[in-house]
């Protein structure tokens, strides 16, 4: 991604609603060449869908960075399709050193130990190495009959236009319009993407960097990430288990990714790094989306699948 596509891509991430003649007015383009741009980063995968999460506070989730070691005579084919079966789990990356890293949502702590049971107990799976990750949670409210009307429209297509919506729910369209306002307003959902940070050619790694807690904290790496890699760095995760932050970085060549590394090495107060390099992402239905549409089927606004 160049400069412009990054700076799309992070304005629809935080909310894919946001209408190509925003994104125009913002970057001085016209809606046409937002269009295009946006339309190539989903022809060449690096944007799969836009999709409507549920924040983790509206059904009491936690999310989870995980990874899984081998022993070397796993069948990395069977080993992919059982991590991606399991509905708590929305991210597999098959690492260069054969083994797994895992993102997640899990429900309470019996949902914490039913995923590490399911984990340990899958063949050629040497260990298992589960961490709780510190992220905003959103709110958590009860959802009125209108509220719930709208996001089954937005469910299957989170940029519907706001006139398509108010026909297919016999609304008006400032009625609809209000309540996509309060539902963004009310913090308890995000319209936003799933992405495939490897698609399109990229090197796309992670750098696991633990830091002392008295010398820089965690949104201090963030920031300095974003300062020094402004375009190759992403966002980083945080761990709640142990001071440390899992970064996001995409290259064009290796030699860049050795250039982030000893830069982060030499920053105050990280005392070691670690690099994940790994082959194609599968990214599948997140339970925050797994959870709303079983609401909708609750309610009887869709039929189960």
């Amino acid at each position: 991604m160049d400069p412009l596509d990054r700076s799309i891509f992070d304005a629809i991430d935080a909310n894919c609603r946001t209408s190509y003649e925003e994104l125009a007015r913002k970057h001085e383009i016209t809606p046409n060449a937002v269009r295009k741009r946006v339309l190539k980063l989903i022809d060449s995968g690096v944007i799969q869908e836009f999709i409507v999460l549920l924040s983790l506070a509206q059904f009491d989730a936690n999310y989870l960075f995980g990874i899984i070691k081998t022993d070397g005579t796993q069948d990395d084919e069977l080993l992919s399709k059982q991590l991606t079966n399991n509905r708590m789990i929305f991210v597999v990356l098959p690492l260069s050193n054969g083994d797994y890293i895992i993102h997640a949502m899990y429900v309470g702590a019996r949902g914490l130990s039913e995923l590490g049971r399911y984990l340990r107990g899958l063949d050629g799976v040497r260990s298992v190495e589960l961490h709780t990750t510190v992220r905003e949670r959103g709110r958590k409210i009860e959802y009125t009959n209108t509220q719930l009307k709208v996001l089954n429209c937005l469910f299957d297509e989170p940029r519907m236009s706001v006139s398509d919506i108010a026909k297919q729910t016999s609304m008006s369209a400032r009625r609809v319009r209000r309540t996509i306002d309060d539902l963004e307003e009310s913090e308890s959902v995000q319209w936003t993407l799933l992405w495939n940070p490897n698609a399109g050619g990229y090197i796309t790694f992670l750098a696991r960097s633990l830091y002392d807690e008295r010398e820089i904290a965690f949104e201090g790496i963030d920031d300095w990430c974003r300062k020094s890699f402004p375009e190759e760095y992403f966002y980083s995760h945080r761990l709640a288990s142990e001071p440390s932050a899992i970064s996001v970085f995409q290259v064009e060549r290796i030699t860049e990714l050795e250039k982030i590394y000893r830069a982060i090495k030499s920053v105050r107060g990280v005392k070691s790094v670690t690099t994940y390099i790994y082959f194609t992402a599968t990214v599948s239905q997140p339970l925050s989306n797994i959870v709303l549409y079983e609401q909708l089927v609750e309610k009887g606004l869709r039929q189960p699948e």
